[in-house]
Formats: structure tokens, C-alpha cells, sequence
């Protein structure tokens, strides 16, 4: 078996039929749809049941297990030689399939292999947004230290990678759970996106991703141990006020309140480019362009565009105030996101 498709369903019945179509209309026929379901108590399991197609495998946890367990699970049980993440509210498009496999299958050193996509919002469908990530390996890499680059229900994994390294989603980061896997599998594989858009990720008012928004704080404890990851694996000392430092500059757009000065932000992102140039981790010009693009952002959300010029970071990564004023302007969109 080349392919499984990994789905888990839970209370999913509003969305699921438009996401299994999407998998089962695919140009590439031949797969597992293995779908788990996750103790549903609404009309999920009556729908799936009615698909009369032998290429679901429907699966069922004997309790709600949650989301990271019942992944590991599939993982576990997948017969693909790729597993393909999907969620139950999501839209592939029809070639999705067929891309990925085909470009995995021509870039053996790639462990993991997501691809850009529309972001749209359920109760708003005018609202759409284009995702713009990062493509390279290089570049993945360095913005892992920051934020996840990476569309979780977009991925193919191999497998064997994931079994052979004892790759798995951890408790430990909880609604990031994606961000911790990449972050580690990253260290010592390749990573990259597929430079199309194929899927459509919905974002609905009760998702994980927009609970977790709601419970910030809860939401950078978590976060801030994927961080450390990143520190650690740059080889960098910190203390607990610059670990504070660097989530907020991580999640500068997600804040309504910032704690730091700009001050103490620029400090901060030098000595992360000297602990580069010492330990030679990432690529200078790579890194470097990175970290100014994160104080550009800093900049955006909580200063003014001629803070950015006026820093050292505006030679690593030139921007001009059209740039400023554009990103500016896209903070009301991911504001009626959240």
C-alpha cells in the first residue's frame, strides 16, 4: 500500500461529508482512507457509514481518546508507505493526492511535505486568505524557531521516518501538537512545502486552534516549551525573562498587550544571531533575514514602521512602508480570524 490517508472524526457531522468527498474524488484512486473515530455522539459515524467505498477503514476508539492518541494510533495501524493528514472539516483539492506522492516519491531525503492553501472562514465564506509559507528546508527551519510553517492537514509523512525515530505527536504540547512534531523531525530531517495551494483550510468558531487563542495563557506555556526546543538546538542561554521575550515576539500577532520594550526585543534578537554565527546552526543570510522579519512583525503590531528602518535588522531583510502598511492592513483580517 502506497497511501493512507489519516482522518480522525469527532463530532464532526456539520463538515464531514464535503471533507470526505474532497479524499474520495481524488485523481490518485489507490489508498487507505483510514478513518478513526474518536467516540462521536452525533450523526458522524451514520454518515461515514454511508459511503459504500472499500477504501474506508473505519476505525473506532472504545472512548474519546482525544486528538494526539488517536493520531498515534494511526499512525500505528496506517498501511501506506505515506500517511496523508486530513481533517474532517477541511477540502483537498482533487490533484492533492497525486502532487504529493508523485513529489515524494522524487525526493527521497524528504521526510515531510506540506503545501500552501486558502484559509476561509465558515460563518464569513467572503473571507479567504492565501497562505504564503516559507518553501525550503533552510528557510522552514529557521522560522520552526519562531512559528510552524506548516498547514498540519496539508502534510504527507513517511512513515518509516516516523516509526525508525520514534516520532510522535506529545502531550506535552497540546493544541500545538503539530508544531512540536516538526520542530523535532526538523532537527534532523528534511522538511519542505510544496509550492501549491492544495488545501482548503477551514477555520470554524469552536476549532482548537481558535480555543487555544482564546486561552493565551495557557497557549504560551505550552508554546514556550516548543521554543526551548529551537534555544536548545541553537545552542543559546537564556534566562526566564528572555524565554518571555521570545514568545512575545513570536506571537506578536496574536497580543493585544505587550510586555517588553523594542529595546529589549532587539537585545534579544542579536544575541540570537551571535549564537548563530558561533555554533553555525543555520545559514547566516538565511537566519539573519529571518530574525529581522520577526522584528518587522514586532514592528507592526507594536511600534512604528520607522523602528524597522531604523534597526540593524532592516540590512538583513530590507522593507519598505509599503510592506509595513500592507502587513498592517492584514491585522483586522487575522483579527476576525480569531
Amino acid at each position: 500500500m502506497m497511501v493512507t490517508v489519516l482522518m480522525p472524526v469527532y463530532n464532526a457531522s456539520e463538515f464531514l461529508r464535503e471533507a470526505m468527498d474532497s479524499i474520495l474524488d481524488q485523481t490518485y484512486e489507490e489508498f487507505e482512507f483510514l478513518i478513526i473515530n474518536d467516540g462521536s455522539t452525533d450523526s458522524s459515524v451514520n454518515i461515514i457509514e454511508s459511503y459504500e467505498d472499500e477504501r474506508i477503514r473505519l476505525v473506532h476508539n472504545t472512548e474519546n481518546f482525544g486528538l494526539i492518541k488517536t493520531l498515534n494510533k494511526g499512525i500505528e495501524m496506517a498501511f501506506g508507505k505515506y500517511i496523508i493528514r486530513m481533517d474532517a472539516d477541511d477540502i483537498s483539492e482533487n490533484n492533492r493526492i497525486e502532487i504529493q506522492v508523485n513529489f515524494m516519491e522524487k525526493n527521497n531525503d524528504v521526510a515531510v511535505a506540506g503545501s500552501n492553501g486558502v484559509i476561509f472562514l465558515s460563518d464569513k465564506p467572503l473571507i479567504k486568505k492565501p497562505t504564503d509559507f516559507p518553501i525550503k528546508y533552510s528557510e522552514i527551519r529557521c522560522k520552526l524557531l519562531f512559528e510552524s510553517p506548516i498547514i498540519h492537514p496539508a502534510v504527507i509523512m513517511r512513515k518509516n521516518v516516523l516509526l525508525k525515530n520514534n516520532y510522535r505527536y506529545r502531550n506535552e504540547y497540546k493544541d500545538t501538537e503539530d508544531y512540536g512534531l516538526w520542530m523535532e523531525i526538523a532537527k534532523e530531517h528534511k522538511i519542505v512545502n510544496i509550492p501549491k495551494k492544495l488545501l482548503r483550510y477551514r477555520i470554524v468558531s469552536n476549532s482548537m486552534t481558535n480555543q487555544a487563542l482564546k486561552k493565551m495563557s495557557d497557549r504560551i506555556r505550552v508554546m514556550k516549551k516548543i521554543y526551548i526546543l529551537g534555544l536548545d538546538y541553537l545552542g543559546v542561554k537564556y534566562s526566564e525573562d528572555e524565554l518571555d521575550i521570545h514568545a512575545e515576539i513570536a506571537l506578536s500577532s496574536t497580543l493585544k498587550h505587550f510586555q517588553y520594550t523594542k529595546k529589549s526585543v532587539e537585545k534579544w534578537l542579536q544575541k540570537l544571531i551571535a549564537a548563530n554565527n558561533s555554533i553555525g546552526r543555520y545559514r547566516a543570510e538565511i537566519f539573519n533575514k529571518e530574525i529581522a522579519e520577526q522584528y518587522f512583525s514586532v514592528c507592526v503590531y507594536n511600534g512604528a514602521y520607522v523602528d524597522y528602518k531604523n534597526s540593524k535588522f532592516a540590512d538583513y531583510n530590507p522593507k519598505s512602508f509599503f510592506s509595513y502598511m500592507k502587513l498592517k492592513s492584514a491585522v483586522r483580517i487575522k483579527q476576525m480570524v480569531r
